[in-house]
């Protein structure tokens, strides 16, 4: 009776699946004559695994788009995917497939005998339900560290599964829970109010020029709602008072100080009250020096007579700028012109108050095309005196070039592979409302060789003397600047260099980043030049 039942059944479902469409969307089923079938590629690799060689018959595969599916043919367990079996005789033939954590599918099959079907199968991750209780208001729900949009219940797939909680002003709670294909559990949230917390974070300062207004991003971070006031204090003095509330975890505000006179140190203090009625106070302080909120001047490829001053101005504490140029140079020789065109990518780091590292990587083009030659810059500098309108750092830097040696293409030598060299400079400002005035006199040590994998002593010593002018608008800096490179020291075979030029700075929306357009030339020389070029970076 049982085989007639199953008869009948194969007798329907040849009617109704003998073109082989099936309803369900995860299967996708195909069947072959001898002339059009063709081997997919897993099968070939399940052939080259097992080591033979296969032979057409008719017969059924299944092909998962996971590996290691259960197969159940008439509930007897055949094998797992990627499966196949010859079969001949026709009729409808019963298929399940399982696997942990996917949800089980059973299908019918309908084999004619004379072909060779193909079943693409998708299995679908198997599913529970989780129902979540006592959750705070607007709590966030997390599973497997991946927020979920809130719903009751939550379709979760089955297996273990991290549930996070997370609410404003209340303790954040986590759980492991193990799920079965079509289960449901409950979790009651065990929290509780969090003790209020509140402090203010890293206080950032956006500023122009000194003559310019000041303006100050100042974020906050709180476990609780809250209400209370921050206190701005200037040199020590109560500067304004600004009320404040907590609705949210963290959140910034922005103040501007349009004060005439730049004040030396800003001191920020957040005073709240928690909703528990707890008292929080937290304080930062800025320190300002009117030379390090400048509009952003260049690392590498700037005012041509500042290439002798690394570590003129430096970068506030713990901020990076980056930059990217390109230059035009053109070199007068004795009948004709040499071009080359210098590009960089440029970066400079301040870990700590007046401290700065910079370095850059550069990339000379010239004509003809076998003379470029490539270079890096690394510079340390220091700060020597305290901040105010008169500074003095000290600069330490090295630099190495394939074909010419230079510290930001101060020094050329043409047509002479020179190695690394150090240049030793002690730079100096002063400023006088927008007007900058900067002098830096040095040393540098050149190690000079027709080999440039030899090094060649002793190094070649000269000495060099840079100044500059420069005026600072609220978006705009323009600067002029000369520096003389002596002669090497004792005989040496450099020659003398005098660099001059200018250049003007744009600031660009977003207050962070610059464009520089510079130009200048080298009078000094056995084959003087002048150049042209852009800069553009940003300070974060």
């Amino acid at each position: 009776m049982h085989r007639q039942y199953l008869l009948l059944v194969a007798f329907v479902l040849s009617g109704v699946l003998g073109a082989q469409e099936s309803l369900d969307e995860r299967l996708k089923i195909q069947d072959f004559e001898k002339e059009e079938y063709k081997r997919t590629p897993r099968m070939e690799e399940e052939d080259r695994l097992r080591g033979r060689d296969f032979k057409f018959s008719p017969g059924l595969e299944i092909i998962a788009d996971v590996d290691d599916v259960e197969v159940l043919l008439f509930e007897e367990e055949a094998g797992y995917t990627p499966w196949e079996r010859d079969i001949t005789t026709p009729g409808a033939y019963r298929v399940e497939l399982k696997r942990s954590g996917y949800a089980p599918l059973t299908f019918w099959i309908t084999l004619r005998g004379d072909r060779r079907v193909v079943v693409h199968v998708t299995m679908e991750k198997g599913l529970a339900k989780l129902h979540l209780k006592n959750l705070p208001p607007q709590a966030r729900v997390y599973v497997d560290h991946q927020s979920v949009e809130l719903s009751s219940p939550l379709a979760l797939p089955v297996g273990r599964r991290n549930i996070r909680v997370e609410a404003f002003g209340w303790t954040s709670e986590e759980v492991v829970l193990l799920f079965q294909e079509g289960e449901e559990k409950e979790w009651v949230y065990p929290g509780h109010t969090a003790e209020f917390q509140a402090e203010l974070s890293r206080v950032r300062l956006h500023e122009a020029s000194p003559s310019s207004p000041r303006l100050f991003t100042i974020p906050w971070r709180a476990t609780g709602k809250g209400q209370g006031q921050l206190h701005i204090y200037t040199d020590g003095r109560i500067r304004e008072s600004l009320p404040i509330q907590l609705e949210e975890s963290k959140g910034r505000i922005q103040w501007r100080d349009d004060a005439q006179e730049a004040p030396r140190v800003y001191r920020f203090v957040l005073d709240v009250t928690g909703q528990d009625g707890s008292h929080q106070q937290s304080d930062t302080e800025v320190k300002r020096d009117g030379r390090f909120f400048s509009v952003p001047r260049h690392i590498v490829g700037g005012i041509p007579g500042y290439y002798a001053l690394p570590g003129a101005t430096l970068l506030p504490a713990k901020s990076w700028q980056i930059s990217s140029g390109v230059m035009l140079q053109r070199a007068y020789g004795k009948s004709s012109f040499t071009p080359s065109i210098p590009t960089h990518l440029s970066m400079r780091v301040s870990p700590a108050q007046g401290w700065e590292v910079d370095t850059a990587f550069r990339v000379v083009i010239r004509d003809p095309f076998d003379e470029t030659g490539i270079g890096f810059d690394l510079g340390v500098s220091w700060r020597m005196t305290p901040t105010g309108p008169f500074a003095v750092n000290a600069a330490l830097g090295f630099n190495y070039d394939s074909l010419l040696m230079n510290y930001s293409q101060m020094v050329d030598v043409v047509s002479r592979p020179i190695l690394p060299g150090i240049l030793l400079t002690i730079p100096s400002e002063w400023r006088f409302g927008p007007l900058i005035i900067g002098f830096s006199p040095g040393m540098q040590l050149t190690f000079l060789d027709d080999d440039f994998e030899q090094f060649t002593l002793p190094a070649h010593v000269t000495l060099s003397t840079a100044i500059g002018i420069h005026v600072e608008f609220t978006r705009i800096t323009a600067g002029i600047s000369a520096a003389y490179r002596s002669s090497g020291l004792g005989g040496s075979e450099l020659p003398a260099s005098l660099h001059t030029g200018g250049s003007l700075s744009l600031r660009l929306p977003g207050e962070q980043a610059y464009l520089a357009l510079e130009g200048g030339a080298e009078l000094m020389s056995p084959h003087p030049r002048w150049q042209v070029g852009m800069d553009i970076g940003t300070v974060f």
